[in-house]
């Protein structure tokens, strides 16, 4: 099993970046064998976890 956290500073817009990651590296990592999930966390003030 693995997990990656990462987290990013000075988002301007959660939507835009949940709008990526669904259209984007959330298409590819679906089509992995065993893959679990992918989650996009809001901590407020511009600082996202995707």
């Amino acid at each position: 099993m693995y997990l990656v956290i990462r987290k990013f500073n000075h988002i301007s817009s959660m939507a835009e970046v949940v709008r990526r990651v669904e259209s984007g590296l959330g298409q590819l990592l679906k089509q992995s064998p065993g893959f679990q999930g992918y989650y996009v966390f809001d901590a407020g003030h511009g600082v996202g976890d995707p």
